[in-house]
């Protein structure tokens, strides 16, 4: 194979003279393992381009051979000898902004929708992104469940079940622990994350898509259900509050294992962290309240958030939550969980609704036996946090680089 390549590349240079030079490419080599987990192919061709190579540089020409694959397993030849690595500076969101934005420069009318859409979908996958921007560029309206469903069925079709499986899991554990543990366990996911181990969002949309046992519906469906002419501020309120039933339903802790937990300067009688971050919903939480309930002019009510149930608002603003629910330690402890979300830079105004809202809750608490209270400010556009030291109540802050 190799001279006969050889050869014919040889008969064709003798029309264009000698100064002629190749660069010989095998994109997405992974696509070549074999049913059986093989990657007996994978090595045949790493090694081929290696022959190749070498005989078209006896042959004087200059050659290099490029071989790509969405995961780091197959870069090795037939003989076990590994081919030089070249790692590419990680790429930033903003260069992914730049690149979705250069991408739809041509649909004026709709690009910020547009920009919107694909981003919702595709997250910081580069991959996912670029078939967004395909899908994108030839839609006049926008439903956020269509293109769900087109970009899914496009980057998900060559998915095995066993690549399905990993992927699925590796979603639960990283969650639970950090990118690294969860690759090593679920190793075939590689391919469907970024480069910070995130899965593209419809990704995880299909993967997801069957309800868990024992629920009538999966809740990661109604992060595409709303429209994208939804205000941000809405869409932030109505994600977290989906976002807490996809934990309860899947049974996993209400915080994230790497997030830390402010607690107050000096002496406080607060649990230690270890203890906020074995909190789970107490129950499936397939309710939503309007967060009116609980708060009325001012006043914490004494029936006060049941277990089970997420509140938020009807309205787009509440004075003082956003979000509100119970969760329970698996000692038997409960604790009363306050969210407020904000797009934009207003930790400050984050954090005086959270206090105020706390401070309210406090009679109720000790009425009602709850252990503890924890904040959580979701400030996505935040770069510093202020003055956290005089917060009197165990805060989290999440924001876009969390």
């Amino acid at each position: 194979l190799v001279d006969e390549v050889v050869r014919s590349l040889q008969a064709w240079l003798s029309t264009k003279g000698s100064d002629v030079h190749f660069v010989l490419a095998v994109d997405e080599c992974i696509k070549l393992k074999l049913e059986n987990g093989s990657l007996e192919c994978v090595r045949l061709v790493v090694s081929v381009l290696g022959r190749l190579t070498d005989k078209l540089r006896r042959e004087g020409h200059k050659c290099l051979a490029i071989v790509s694959s969405l995961s780091s397993g197959p870069f090795a030849t037939q003989s076990d000898r590994g081919v030089v690595r070249v790692t590419l500076p990680p790429p930033t969101p903003e260069d992914l902004i730049k690149f979705v934005a250069e991408a739809l420069e041509q649909h004026i009318e709709q690009k910020k929708g547009k920009w919107a859409g694909a981003h919702l979908l595709a997250g910081a996958h580069w991959r996912s992104a670029t078939f967004a921007v395909d899908l994108l560029a030839g839609r006049e309206n926008l439903t956020v469940s269509d293109l769900s469903h087109s970009l899914a069925a496009r980057l998900c079709s060559g998915m095995t079940p066993d690549q399905q499986a990993d992927t699925r899991d590796y979603i639960l554990l990283e969650y639970k622990t950090d990118k690294d543990r969860a690759l090593a366990r679920f190793p075939l996911a590689e391919m469907f994350i970024d480069q910070e181990g995130s899965v593209p969002p419809c990704v995880a949309w299909t993967l997801f898509a069957e309800p868990p046992e024992g629920c009538r519906t999966s809740p990661i469906h109604d992060f595409f259900s709303n429209s994208l002419s939804v205000s941000a501020y809405r869409q932030l309120e109505l994600c977290g509050a989906s976002f807490d039933r996809f934990k309860a339903q899947y049974h996993l802790p209400i915080l994230p294992k790497k997030v830390p937990i402010i607690f107050p300067g000096g002496n406080h009688s607060f649990p230690c962290e270890e203890w906020f971050q074995g909190l789970h919903l107490a129950s499936m939480a397939s309710g939503t309240v309007d967060v009116s309930s609980i708060i009325q002019k001012g006043v914490f009510c004494m029936e006060g958030p049941q277990p089970g149930k997420i509140y938020h608002p009807s309205a787009q603003n509440h004075r003082h939550i956003d979000r509100a629910l119970v969760a329970q330690h698996p000692e038997g402890q409960k604790c009363l969980v306050l969210y407020q979300d904000k797009v934009s830079h207003q930790l400050r105004q984050a954090m005086a609704s959270l206090g105020a809202a706390a401070a309210l809750a406090e009679s109720w608490m000790k009425v009602t036996g709850i252990k503890s209270v924890l904040c959580v400010a979701q400030v996505l556009d935040c770069q510093t946090s202020h003055q956290v030291d005089r917060f009197a109540y165990p805060l989290i802050i999440l924001t876009e680089h969390s």
